[in-house]
């Protein structure tokens, strides 16, 4: 639940996760259901009355329904007429509405059928519906939940508004006797039974002929003859069934108070307990569980693996700077090896300066050797553990060998 600030009204907010759609190919069913709710405002359906996105989430501020729906209702409990009539009159000028707008929906079932804290009902969930257009005047795929399709879904040959109608009679019935027309072991089996078998009406306790004479209405195979299609909302608003819930009052005035909610509901939700089950609903794969609850936990993860990526970047960055580093002593060192090795030639192999025989402080090649040794790698300081250290210098058909024991040189010739 979110409220707006500036009215301080609540709404519910459905958040669903893109990477989701993507992954479950649902994006066109989506977006379907945002186009058909963004047309929508009707006292008996769930409207969407903002919404808006981020990188991650698409977010619609739908009415908020305090009641649960419909489905959760039927299995803890049976109804009678009075309270069921009131349901489907309202179910019916919400059908109404849609089919005047060319939308139908496809999938119309107890599970989609809300109840607010007064106990009016709403339609929702819109995912699958579609929008017919003189260009489409028919659909033709099997969309939907199977146990509510009509028959003409199966024949191929093409729908239209026909098969809301028929989803409501199975609503209906399903109301009035706690399960559905057909009860089938397999969806082959129960498409087949769609198809094929009549509808039975068992006698109950308090069912009235007037209540199965609708419920029969909404479920005629034939869809031109349906109740709903043939003669519209007023063919529904004169039935006998809608006409005995206005006993207090004429059938038109009782229809406007119903639609515009100036009538009690017959049922109320209770106000001190859930109208939900609390289990994870697998029909909503396409939300995550309280996004906005961990958003703050996602964003302080990123950011941790950012700096510590950043870290390790820099890290590298060192290393590879000490290693140039190394590399350019070590070349440093060589070349000054190769200078001394010019110095000794010209000034005598001894040590010996040859004009005044005296002797250098310390060679040149043996600074530039222990230079070398201190600045190289690790790697290359396994030779402080030679007695001998050789450098051959290329030229002159020679090489000088250093004894570091005794810090003196001698010419050795090939």
């Amino acid at each position: 639940m979110v409220e707006r600030r500036e009215t301080g009204k609540i709404y519910a907010l459905k958040y669903i996760s893109k990477a989701q759609v993507i992954k479950m190919e649902a994006v066109r069913n989506i977006l379907r259901e945002r186009q058909i709710l963004e047309t929508l405002d009707h006292a008996f359906v769930v409207n969407m009355r903002f919404a808006f996105q981020d990188d991650e989430y698409m977010y619609m501020c739908m009415d908020l329904m305090m009641g649960g729906d419909l489905r959760f209702h039927l299995n803890r409990k049976q109804f009678g007429e009075d309270v069921v009539r009131f349901w489907i009159a309202e179910l019916c000028s919400a059908i109404t509405h849609l089919h005047s707008q060319g939308i139908v929906h496809r999938d119309i079932k107890p599970d989609n059928v809300l109840l607010d804290e007064k106990g009016h009902a709403h339609l929702t969930d819109f995912n699958i519906g579609c929008k017919l257009t003189p260009e489409k005047p028919f659909l033709t795929s099997q969309s939907g939940t199977v146990a509510y399709m009509a028959p003409e879904v199966f024949k191929g040959s093409g729908y239209g508004t026909s098969i809301d109608w028929w989803a409501l009679g199975v609503v209906f019935y399903e109301s009035i006797y706690g399960k559905r027309p057909f009860q089938t072991e397999n969806i082959n089996d129960l498409k087949r039974a769609i198809s094929t078998q009549t509808v039975e009406y068992p006698e109950k306790e308090g069912l009235s002929r007037e209540c199965i004479s609708a419920m029969r209405g909404f479920l005629t195979r034939d869809p031109k003859e349906r109740l709903g299609v043939k003669g519209g909302m007023d063919t529904i608003r004169q039935h006998p069934f809608f006409q005995a819930g206005a006993y207090q009052t004429n059938v038109d005035n009782w229809w406007y108070m119903l639609e515009t909610k100036q009538l009690t509901p017959k049922f109320q939700p209770s106000s001190e307990h859930n109208n939900f089950d609390a289990t994870y609903d697998l029909e909503e794969l396409l939300l995550d569980d309280e996004p906005l609850t961990y958003r703050s936990t996602r964003k302080r993860a990123q950011r941790m693996l950012k700096e510590k990526d950043k870290a390790i970047k820099e890290e590298n960055a060192r290393l590879k700077a000490e290693h140039e580093a190394a590399a350019a002593a070590t070349e440093l060192a060589m070349s000054a090896m190769a200078i001394s090795a010019e110095d000794y030639y010209s000034n005598g192999r001894d040590g010996r300066d040859g004009r005044d025989g005296g002797y250098h402080q310390q060679p040149v090649q043996q600074q530039a050797m222990q230079y070398s040794r201190k600045e190289r790698p690790t790697s290359d300081r396994q030779l402080k553990s030679k007695k001998k250290s050789k450098l051959y210098l290329a030229g002159n058909g020679g090489g000088i060998e250093s004894d570091n024991s005794n810090n003196s040189s001698t010419n050795s010739s090939h």
